[in-house]
């Protein structure tokens, strides 16, 4: 256990210094899309910056992106309870 924390710890490092030197844009942005090539993309979806954060069910915090390639469209959406699936549904999420 001790070992996979520290690798853990190790691999976010590593991501981190990635982000930076790469000047992807960190931190809760923008509901929005980022085109990473004309046929690829990563969008957040949720939460918007009227999600309430504070709510006392941590999971409902979590990041849901879709990330489309071509046809093909993928929603990511960690461990999100039925509040937030409502929120995303409400707001016209494709």
């Amino acid at each position: 256990m001790f070992l996979t924390k520290i690798y853990v710890q190790r691999h976010i490092a590593t991501c981190t210094r990635l982000l930076i030197r790469n000047r992807f844009p960190t931190g809760l942005g923008q509901v929005g899309a980022i085109d990473l090539t004309p046929t690829a993309k990563i969008e957040l979806v949720y939460p918007d910056q009227t999600v309430d954060l504070t709510d006392g069910e941590i999971n409902n915090a979590s990041l849901v992106l879709r990330i489309s390639y071509g046809a093909v469209d993928l929603l990511m959406t960690d461990d999100i309870e039925k509040v937030a699936e409502s929120q995303i549904v409400n707001l016209g999420t494709r």
